[in-house]
C-alpha cells in the first residue's frame, strides 16, 4: 500500500472496515490492521485487493477455464505434494499427517484414478491449490515433472515451501529458506516430524495463516498425545478473537471435556494446571465468557485459581 502513503489513519479506518478488518483502537495500528488482514475469508480480501488495485489479476485465484474446486474437498487449505516416484511413501506420511488436522495434501502417485487422464488431474491441482511442498531430494530435477510442477506455483505467486532432503533450493526457488530436518532423525519420526514443521510454516506464512484458523482448533481438539497438545497450544492462544466462531469453539469445549490428551495434559509452565484451565483462562482474557463452573468444580479450586485436581475440567 506505498501508493497510499500519504493517507491519513481515519481514511485507512474507513476503507479497511468497508471489507470487515477496520480497527477503531490507537495502539499498534499497523500489527492490528495486519492480524485483522490475516483473519479475512477469501471473498473480502479478494476485493480489497480488486479495490485497491483495479485491473490486477489475483496471484492466488485459479487460473481462468478450470474448476475452481479441483481435486479438492469443499473448504479445506488444500497442499500439492512434489515428489518423484522414488520418495512417494515421504510425500504419503506428510500427507496422513496433514489429513489428522484437516489439511488436504494431493500426492500425485496415490492420488489420482487409473481410469483419469493423470496429467488433467495434476494441471487442476496445480491450478487450484494454496500451496505447494516440494520434497527436494536427489532425483527431484531429473523428474520430468517435478521442476515443472514447481515452475507452475512460481508463476501463480503461491507459497512454496522446499524441503532439504538432500538438497538444497535451486532456480527460481534458490531464494527461498527450506526446510531442513535432522539428519539423524529416526524413519518412524519423518511424517510427524514433516508435518510438523509444514504445520508451523504455514500458520506463520502471511499468504496461509488466514486459511489456517481451522487446522489449528483441530489439531488441538483431536490431539493424539500430550506432547501434541503442547506443540498446538502456541497456535491456538495465537488466534485472534475473530477467529473463534461458534463451531470452533464447540470443538474446544468438547475437546476439554471428552479427549483425555486435553483434559489430562498440564503445559509445562510451572503453573501445573491442566489445558482446560488453561483454555478457559485465555478464552476469558479474549471477552468470551464460558459458563460458570459447577460447585463441585468450584471446590477443587485454590484461591489462586489453579485446581487441586488433574482433572478438573471447567466446561
Amino acid at each position: 500500500m506505498d501508493e497510499y502513503g500519504d493517507w491519513s489513519w481515519p481514511m485507512i479506518d474507513a476503507l479497511l472496515a468497508e471489507f470487515g478488518a477496520g480497527w477503531s483502537g490507537t495502539e499498534d495500528r499497523v500489527e492490528r490492521l495486519l492480524e485483522r488482514l490475516r483473519t479475512l475469508d477469501d471473498g473480502p480480501l479478494a476485493a480489497l485487493h480488486a479495490h485497491l488495485h483495479p485491473g490486477e489479476a489475483d496471484p492466488s485465484a485459479p487460473l481462468p477455464g478450470v474448476d475452481d474446486a479441483g481435486p479438492w474437498s469443499e473448504g479445506t487449505l488444500r497442499v500439492f505434494v512434489s515428489h518423484t516416484t522414488a520418495n512417494k511413501e515421504v510425500a504419503g506420511k506428510l500427507r496422513d499427517w496433514m489429513a489428522r488436522v484437516g489439511i488436504e495434501c494431493f500426492v500425485a502417485h496415490t492420488d489420482i484414478e487409473p481410469t483419469r487422464e493423470w496429467q488433467d488431474v495434476i494441471e487442476s491441482a496445480l491450478r487450484t491449490c494454496h500451496v505447494v511442498v516440494a520434497l527436494l531430494t536427489d532425483d527431484f530435477s531429473k523428474s520430468r515433472w517435478c521442476d515443472q510442477e514447481v515452475g507452475f506455483a512460481v508463476g501463480r505467486g503461491i507459497l512454496i515451501v522446499p524441503v532439504r532432503l538432500g538438497v538444497d533450493p535451486y532456480g527460481f526457488i534458490g531464494k527461498v529458506q527450506g526446510l531442513t530436518l535432522p539428519a539423524d532423525l529416526d524413519p518412524k519420526w519423518l511424517g510427524p516430524k514433516l508435518g510438523d514443521e509444514v504445520f508451523g510454516l504455514l500458520a506463520r506464512n502471511p499468504l496461509t495463516a488466514a486459511r489456517m484458523a481451522d487446522p489449528i482448533v483441530r489439531r488441538f481438539a483431536t490431539s493424539w498425545s500430550w506432547d501434541n497438545t503442547r506443540a498446538a497450544w502456541p497456535y491456538l492462544v495465537g488466534l485472534p478473537r475473530t477467529a473463534w466462531t461458534e463451531d470452533r469453539l464447540a470443538m474446544v469445549r468438547e475437546a476439554a471435556k471428552s479427549n483425555v490428551d486435553v483434559t489430562q495434559g498440564v503445559l509445562l509452565d510451572g503453573t501445573g494446571m491442566t489445558f482446560p484451565v488453561h483454555l478457559e483462562n485465555h478464552l476469558r482474557s479474549l471477552g468470551i465468557e464460558l459458563d460458570p463452573p459447577s460447585t463441585s468444580d468450584s471446590a477443587q479450586r485454590s484461591s489462586s485459581g489453579i485446581p487441586v485436581a488433574d482433572d478438573d475440567i471447567p466446561f
